[in-house]
């Protein structure tokens, strides 16, 4: 629960694929009842995570002995070890189904939402889900914070996320993996009610691991033009924070050191519609330069259905230069691509090995994926901040360029070009 109707569509789309099925009820009842005891027949639930966005599944207590509880009767991904959320839960109704055949879809279920955190599930054994009531688990709070600059609208939701670390994360991943970027997209696409084509906006977030000294900040610039790749995804700001959110905990999950607890993850977005571009269409630099030197450049830019300005950008030129005619570049970033399926990349996460996986399973080389030392992984995530300035290349736009200048209330996209004379430098007096 807690997912908008069209985001819930497109993750059941992206995991019926994979056999199973996903079902959105209601937050809670209207009115709120206490805690329930959970005795044989009570409905219960198991959370990946609670708060303003519920990921798991209820199902039925079997047994109850003291604070010990055996429920399902079956598994929930037959993963053995967990630490995940034991709760209690309230049932809306029975829908049934009279034509009960081989799809899973077509079978009787309960419409019912988690409630109440009571405990702890510990085992998820192949015929029964097992925990102890009391304490709940270990979770990471995931606070998503975003601001509708255009109205000054602001909403804020918090998720606790069930934490595995300490179980080893028997799915493979982290569950955190999984619930943030799902948390980002919804809270970034349901401000606005609607998903417009053209956005721009920016997100910082804060990843707050147990073993390093301070949180890892990451910021960075979007710019959408474009309806998502696939429909509920939002728009292009959200899916764009959401897979920086995905990216970052996917390379904690790769750590191949010792295991790293999350302790906290914050995001925050902000969000305008239009598009926050412009286009470069030409360039003029002076005839004769010097390796060094600063230049005014005459550059012609167009605003997206807007006319054409004339700017004036001091440019500093490499001091490497080489005496002689050289073509210096200048190249944009464009607009940020909704191609491809976040939900797909979520959902594969929590499968099993594809077979390119089993095929490098003996190889040693596999275990060399992830980032091997805790500077390392710093290094990774912080790579994840982007240069979306113009960076300027001599002779070919070939590799990453030099930055020459950013806007910061402007994209450039588009390439543009000019040839000059090098002279010999000056000497120094």
């Amino acid at each position: 629960s807690g997912l908008s109707r069209p985001l819930v569509a497109a993750l059941d789309r992206a995991w019926t694929r994979r056999g199973r099925r996903l079902l959105q009820a209601p937050a809670g009842p209207l009115k709120a009842f206490p805690p329930q005891v959970l005795r044989p027949g009570s409905a219960m639930g198991v959370g990946y995570s609670s708060g303003a966005l519920s990921l798991g599944a209820t199902g039925t207590v079997a047994y109850v002995d003291g604070d010990r509880v055996w429920s399902f009767g079956h598994e929930l991904d037959s993963v053995g070890r967990r630490n995940l959320l034991l709760q209690d839960a309230y049932v809306y109704r029975v829908i049934n189904n009279p034509n009960v055949g081989g799809d899973e879809a077509a079978t009787t279920y309960k419409l019912a939402a988690p409630s109440h955190d009571v405990g702890t599930v510990t085992n998820d054994a192949l015929t029964a889900v097992v925990g102890r009531l009391g304490p709940p688990p270990a979770t990471t709070p995931v606070r998503v914070t975003v601001r509708d600059e255009d109205t000054g609208a602001q909403r804020s939701t918090l998720t606790s996320v069930a934490d595995e670390t300490d179980v080893e994360d028997p799915l493979g991943t982290s569950l955190t993996s999984l619930v943030a970027p799902l948390a980002v997209l919804q809270t970034a696409t349901g401000i606005l009610k609607s998903a417009p084509a053209r956005v721009s906006g920016d997100a910082c977030m804060a990843l707050d691991l147990r073993e390093l000294p301070r949180p890892l900040r990451v910021c960075n610039r979007y710019v959408g033009d474009s309806i998502a790749a696939e429909t509920g995804l939002g728009n292009a700001v959200a899916q764009a924070a959401a897979t920086d959110v995905e990216a970052a905990l996917s390379l904690v999950a790769g750590y191949t050191g010792r295991a790293l607890h999350v302790d906290r993850l914050d995001v925050g977005v902000r969000l305008r519609r239009g598009a926050d571009i412009a286009y470069m269409r030409d360039l003029e630099l002076p005839a004769r330069v010097r390796p060094g030197q600063t230049v005014r450049a005459r550059l012609v830019v167009q605003r997206r259905r807007g006319p054409r300005e004339t700017l004036r950008v001091p440019l500093r030129l490499p001091a490497d230069l080489e005496r002689g005619s050289s073509r210096i570049f200048l190249r944009g970033v464009e607009t940020d691509s909704s191609a491809g399926s976040l939900l797909d990349t979520l959902i594969l996460e929590l499968e099993d090995e594809t077979e390119e996986d089993e095929e490098r399973s003996g190889d040693e080389s596999a275990l060399d994926d992830g980032p091997q030392t805790l500077a390392k992984l710093r290094e990774a995530v912080l790579d994840l901040e982007r240069y979306d300035g113009v960076s300027l290349f001599v002779d070919s736009t070939r590799g990453d360029g030099r930055p020459a200048f950013r806007d910061p209330d402007l994209r450039y996209a588009g390439r543009v070009s000019d040839r000059v004379r090098v002279l010999k430098r000056r000497p120094r007096r």
